[in-house]
């Protein structure tokens, strides 16, 4: 529903003080669905109440800092919301902040606006002030800045692998903490090395669990950390930690191999062909040769040719996916003004490999 319709739906009869069974309002609903802000705007001018309550004792100005955007915790708070205001659970703006789901940058400028306009930093009736719900380290960083400790935060070592807060790790293991495992038995070191976390930020949580995890851990499958790897780079730190090769394991979920061709892992992919895996198998209805053809770039020509090449010598059959090439490069000629892919690139794709080409992106 955009602009005059909108509009003409609030019009229709009066629906200042419409709810729906969870006691939401139009603009609970508006700052929660993401609407925009011409039509969160309108709901304002038409009076709907911006202080409201739903069921939760949420308001509005809850929902947009749940949703981290700026625009509309300005928006209402120029239009009268209260700054100050708590849930049912006593939780604040800054609690509802904390709790996002969205990127590091929109919760720290949410928070940023939040604490600018005097917001208190109060405990919710389970005794936790807000730093205890993130698991960002900017926006726990900044927190502390505002007087917070870092003693306050939550000690789950599992979430704050997943959200790649390294600080959250040290905080947690330096409590001395028992290491427990999830219903697969996995380890938080299998959590991260499945990650699609930056490298470096892999490696260094890696490092910290390292200390104590055992890097030869192994889940249900029987696979430790190093089979769950889908990048080399965090495959060959572990292996200089001193996992073991020999003791690799192939893991029952395919897909791990075919995130690890789509990050061009070439070890990791050798690894798994060396202990049988066929290489003509498709996963999730894509073979490997087919991901790495759509992965074609100018950038990364060198390293998909080695790849393919290691792939044919394992028996995958490269001819049949010709056509899908000839497409490829089609494609690539089209997104640039010149002809930069010379005529002999059109040989049959068992020539492709097999004989010395240049590709001249």
């Amino acid at each position: 529903m955009h602009g005059m319709e909108f509009v003409s739906y609030l019009l229709a009869e009066d629906r200042r003080d419409t709810v729906d069974e969870q006691k939401r309002t139009l603009l609970h609903l508006a700052c929660q669905k993401n609407m925009s802000e011409r039509q969160v705007e309108a709901l304002l001018l038409y009076g709907v109440n911006v202080n409201a309550r739903d069921a939760s004792g949420r308001t509005a100005l809850h929902y947009a800092c749940t949703a981290s955007n700026i625009t509309y915790c300005k928006l209402l708070k120029d239009h009268g919301a209260d700054m100050n205001v708590l849930d049912n659970a006593s939780q604040s703006l800054l609690h509802a902040s904390a709790q996002s789901e969205k990127s590091d940058d929109e919760i720290v400028a949410v928070c940023t606006f939040l604490f600018s306009h005097d917001v208190k930093r109060t405990k919710d009736k389970d005794g936790h002030f807000p730093i205890y719900y993130t698991f960002k380290d900017p926006v726990a960083e900044l927190f502390v800045q505002r007087g917070a400790s870092y003693d306050d935060m939550q000690c789950d070592l599992f979430r704050a692998v997943d959200a790649g807060s390294l600080r959250l790790c040290k905080e947690t293991l330096a409590r001395g903490i028992s290491i427990t495992r999830d219903e697969e038995k996995r380890t938080p070191l299998h959590h991260i090395v499945l990650s699609d976390l930056p490298i470096q930020k892999c490696i260094d949580i890696c490092g910290e669990l390292l200390h104590i995890i055992d890097i030869e851990a192994r889940d249900n499958n029987m696979c430790t950390a190093l089979a769950l790897c889908t990048r080399d780079q965090i495959a060959d730190f572990l292996i200089q930690q001193g996992a073991r090769e020999e003791n690799f394991v192939l893991p029952p979920d395919a897909r791990i191999l075919q995130r690890a061709v789509r990050y061009l892992s070439k070890n990791i992919m050798t690894r798994w062909l060396e202990h049988d895996f066929d290489a003509n198998t498709s996963i999730d209805g894509s073979t490997m040769v087919q991901t790495l053809i759509q992965s074609l770039g100018r950038q990364n020509q060198n390293s998909i040719r080695g790849m393919l090449n290691i792939l044919r010598r394992h028996g995958a059959n490269l001819n049949m996916h010709g056509p899908l090439l000839e497409q490829k490069l089609r494609q690539m000629r089209t997104k640039r003004p010149y002809p930069y892919i010379k005529q002999h690139h059109t040989l049959p794709l068992r020539h492709y490999f097999t004989v010395p080409v240049r590709l001249t992106f």
